[in-house]
């Protein structure tokens, strides 16, 4: 009886013996599964919260700035009219910026080139120029530019051109100014520069300067 009850207990040793590694192997399985639920969980997660934080940032746009003393548009070819409580009436261009002419310029002629020109452009234009309301048709014609330069708008045989510190339209800080060989002054409807009120003002261009808006004289810059 005892060698019997030794075998049936052998025997059943063996089978718990075989029945360990089975449950070691699912077991193995389950933790194998339970860890890479959590890897794609962790993944998931991941990418939604890099999805969210993408989300969440601000689209980027692009600013464009333009200098402090950028040149009024001046391709048209119009010349208008305007009036000044100190000045009276005087020629702008199509947008309302002053038009000066230079008392050096022989008639029909522009002796304001590269660094002149850069600071003073020239009032140019692609076809005829024209004339606005109070202006007179016969005296507004063009030239062609020094070196190939285009075609720039005259009148009354002057050449006309803005000036870069006039950055609205009704200022006219260039009047009265003495640079690049002449008297920088603006023009009257009948043809005629009108002289500055007291004096007038010369100087160096410097970095960054600027000047105010209907300054008797002209200012520095």
């Amino acid at each position: 009886m005892s060698g019997m009850t030794n075998r049936t207990n052998g025997a059943m040793s063996a089978r718990a013996g075989h029945r360990r590694p089975r449950r070691a192997a699912g077991t193995t399985v389950v933790v194998a599964a339970a860890g890479l639920a959590l890897a794609a969980c962790s993944t998931s997660s991941s990418a939604t919260v890099a999805n969210r934080s993408a989300s969440a940032q601000p689209a980027s746009s692009t600013t464009r700035s333009s200098p402090a003393n950028a040149a009024p548009s001046a391709g048209t070819g119009t010349v208008d009219r305007a009036t000044s409580a100190t000045y009276g009436p005087y020629l702008v261009d199509a947008k309302g910026y002053a038009l000066y002419m230079l008392s050096s310029d022989p008639a029909g002629h522009s002796t304001c080139t590269g660094t002149c020109a850069a600071i003073w452009p020239p009032l140019a234009s692609t076809g005829t120029p024209t004339a606005g309301a109070g202006v007179t048709t016969s005296q507004v014609a063009s030239i062609s530019r020094p070196s190939g330069g285009g075609t720039q708008v005259t009148y009354a045989g002057h050449p006309l051109y803005t000036f870069t510190h006039d950055t609205a339209p009704g200022q006219t800080s260039g009047e009265g100014i003495v640079k690049f060989g002449g008297t920088w002054t603006l023009m009257s409807p009948s043809g005629t520069p009108i002289a500055p009120k007291t004096g007038s003002t010369s100087g160096t261009p410097a970095a960054g300067s600027s000047t105010g808006g209907t300054s008797p004289g002209g200012s520095a810059y």
